[in-house]
């Protein structure tokens, strides 16, 4: 369960099975966002949940969110949606 603000529609809670993090031009690390721990379960940079799908044939999990608007949070999202 993940706690979302958003301007649209305040603070809500979100149930996903993963959640793929998709919010910049280059990946941070997890202490650069600031997600406590050493690497959360079931959350994924974009480029780890990319390589997860194209290297290996995997999906991060069957319900995901994903969190920015760039190109790789699009082609993520398609990808989770036709698998």
């Amino acid at each position: 369960e993940l706690t979302v603000l958003s301007p649209q529609s305040g603070v809500r809670s979100v149930q996903a099975g993963a959640v793929v993090l998709a919010m910049g031009a280059r990946e941070r690390t997890a202490g650069a966002i600031r997600l406590p721990g050493e690497r959360p379960a079931g959350v994924w940079t974009a480029g780890a949940a990319q390589r997860l799908v194209n290297l290996h044939g995997l999906l991060p999990g069957r319900r995901v969110l994903i969190l920015g608007s760039g190109d790789i949070g699009l082609i993520m999202s398609t990808r989770a949606e036709n698998e």
